[in-house]
């Protein structure tokens, strides 16, 4: 039933929106807004369904907590867009970023305590040519009272290091778009 509201509520705003039908950057920024205002709602409670299988979820908790757990709310998210380098590099691509990138923000950036990661999907409510550039979004839910500090520990992270980057990223034509959100009040 969530996920019926979350369409609605995209709907509505996407009918709301007045973008220049010749201009294909605003569509894009149209479409990447919608994006992350259905980000925004999840932080400011929409719940995920709760599975039929209790045993399931429970399997399914780690030592770090799960994006969306029903009665937590992150004190902020963090959404990364990205793309891969190339379409020959997609796949070293995944496989870096969740074998490498995700496991290290996890273990090496302090207040980050769930991370996912989600592909633009086929099926959308807004041509082709809004789609965004970068095809990919990382969700990152932070616990943590000094969000500047965190963004701190990320962009230093980045530049020296801690963080490793592979060539599969493309930092060019579809570089990587980071903004950190809080709950609105």
């Amino acid at each position: 039933m969530w996920v019926a509201t979350v369409v609605q509520s995209a709907a509505a705003r996407l009918s709301e929106l007045s973008p220049c039908p010749d201009s294909v950057l605003g569509l894009r920024n149209s479409a990447q807004l919608v994006i992350e205002e259905f980000a925004a709602d999840i932080l400011h409670g929409l719940q995920a369904p709760q599975p039929k299988n209790p045993g399931a979820a429970a399997a399914q908790t780690s030592s770090k907590k799960q994006l969306i757990q029903g009665e937590t709310m992150a004190k902020a998210l963090l959404i990364a867009h990205v793309h891969p380098a190339s379409a020959e590099q997609e796949t070293e691509f995944n496989r870096w970023y969740d074998e490498v990138h995700i496991p290290q923000v996890l273990e090496r950036i302090p207040g980050v305590v769930g991370a996912s990661r989600h592909k633009y999907a086929g099926a959308q409510l807004v041509p082709e040519e809004a789609a965004p550039i970068q095809r990919y979004l990382s969700l990152y839910e932070l616990d943590t009272e000094d969000l500047a500090a965190t963004a701190q520990h990320f962009g230093t992270a980045l530049a020296d290091g801690t963080l490793e980057l592979s060539e599969a990223l493309n930092r060019s034509t579809a570089a990587p778009v980071l903004h950190f959100y809080t709950p609105a009040v």
